[in-house]
């Protein structure tokens, strides 16, 4: 797995998404209600090993 999308309805939520070979990507947030992509650059094609949530 490379990645995940997700979308809140009520607030916002911000993720960080571990990658192999690269480490902890940086956490981003949504805007409320917005979609939201983690994990790997799609460019890179590196595969997702963990990914942390904080509301």
């Amino acid at each position: 797995m490379q990645g995940l999308t997700f979308k809140v309805f009520d607030g916002s939520v911000c993720q960080d998404a571990y990658v192999k070979d690269k480490q902890w990507m940086g956490q981003t947030c949504t805007d409320p209600g917005g979609w939201k992509y983690g994990g790997s650059p799609m460019e890179l094609n590196l595969q997702l090993e963990a990914v942390r949530f904080t509301v």
